[in-house]
């Protein structure tokens, strides 16, 4: 329910304030987070609690590295009937710990009928693409659709990763890059919040809340009001 209630007052505002075409984007028109902890403490001798700043793994992305790193863009807006915003950028720095990227959508329509995706791409031929069922009625007028996909993971012997730039004490990884979709499948403008993110592992619960959904594809989890389509996606090299 967290972000379900930060998009709830996104779209107030925003008809107050006159609302603009949905436009998906890395800053987002309604707000941003972003937590990147140094050191890269999977990467890091001795890890997170390495003294030694010399011997620190750094994260210059921008994006998603450490087991513990967050990033949630926030993009508010309408869709005319038959019309998609799409947005690629990089996602995360994938290694050998997993990471979820994830996108949620609300709309105050009761009748809204839209759909969400995402696809994560290794640049490598590799791509992982998740879609949402129609949006879901999940209290009151609110409907919502969302999808989480968790990300590869690599051998540390991987010829797949590659140094990192501006890292510090040896850093490898690949990065990954995704692209968002939302979709207006319905006969009317709608007005839509909407929650994009690459974080870790630890927010399985949120977006999984009956269980892990490791190598079980598409299932849907009901019974919660965060439910979602969790995709498996653990894909080793």
């Amino acid at each position: 329910m967290r972000q379900l209630v930060l998009s709830l007052i996104s779209t107030v505002a925003l008809f107050a304030a006159g609302t603009p075409p949905l436009v998906l984007s890395a800053t987002g028109n309604y707000g941003s987070t972003i937590q990147i902890q140094q050191p890269v403490e999977q990467q890091t001798q001795g890890g997170s609690t390495q003294p030694d700043q010399s011997l620190w793994v750094v994260n210059n992305t921008r994006v998603p590295w450490d087991t513990d790193d967050i990033r949630e863009i926030d993009n508010s807006g309408y869709l005319d009937p038959g019309q998609s915003s799409t947005f690629t950028e990089n996602a995360l720095v994938a290694d050998w710990v997993n990471h979820i990227v994830a996108i949620e959508a609300t709309s105050q329509t009761k009748s809204a009928n839209f759909i969400v995706s995402a696809r994560l791409d290794d640049g490598l031929g590799t791509n992982i693409l998740a879609t949402s069922r129609p949006a879901t009625l999940i209290a009151q007028s609110t409907m919502y659709a969302a999808v989480a996909i968790f990300s590869q993971v690599y051998q540390q012997s991987s010829s797949k990763l590659s140094a990192i730039p501006n890292s510090g004490f040896g850093g490898i990884g690949r990065m990954l890059t995704v692209t968002w979709t939302v979709t207006n499948n319905g006969a009317r403008r709608i007005t839509l919040s909407v929650h994009h993110m690459a974080e870790s592992q630890y927010h399985l619960s949120y977006w999984c809340p009956e269980g892990n959904p490791f190598n079980i594809a598409n299932q849907h989890v009901t019974g919660d009001p965060s439910f979602a389509w969790c995709q498996a996606a653990t894909i080793s090299y």
